[in-house]
């Protein structure tokens, strides 16, 4: 519903600024003294509601929409098929290293690595935007420029 109306860029960047926040809040709240503290619990609860609700709002949505339009028609199925095995790379890593990582490194520390990781994909996503929101994929690939002035190939 707001994909078209805010744009994917903006959702993006958004949410993966409240993700970062949200890991933060996850890591500071486990290093509070009391673990099984009631005020503990509730600053869980709302860290990684805010982090999971903002994952599948903004990033896990739009990474599928984005790469389906940024790319030239020419290149669009291979460019989108790149981003989804980078993502399926990701994932796979992930599920591998989370579990090595939090033995080694704590869960502190690797929460706040998490965040880190949320914010380099805000630094990503700003670095090298590209807001698709009220354009067609004619217009996105380039299709009417090549309609009025055709490709001349050498002989």
């Amino acid at each position: 519903m707001l994909v078209d109306r805010i744009g994917r860029v903006p959702l993006q960047l958004t949410r993966f600024a409240v993700m970062t926040f949200a890991l933060c809040v996850l890591a500071v709240g486990n290093q509070l003294p009391g673990g099984a503290d009631a005020h503990l619990g509730i600053v869980v609860v709302v860290g990684f509601a805010l982090f999971n609700m903002f994952m599948n709002l903004g990033p896990n949505a739009t990474t599928f929409a984005l790469p389906a339009e940024v790319f030239p028609s020419e290149m669009r199925t291979a460019g989108h098929g790149f981003a989804a095995g980078c993502g399926k790379l990701g994932a796979a890593l992930g599920t591998f290293l989370f579990p090595v990582l939090l033995s080694s490194v704590g869960e502190s520390a690797l929460l706040y690595g998490m965040a880190v990781a949320c914010a380099l994909g805000f630094l990503v996503t700003f670095a090298f935007r590209v807001e698709t929101r009220g354009r067609s994929l004619d217009e996105l690939s380039g299709a009417q420029v090549a309609a009025v002035a055709p490709r001349v190939t050498p002989p």
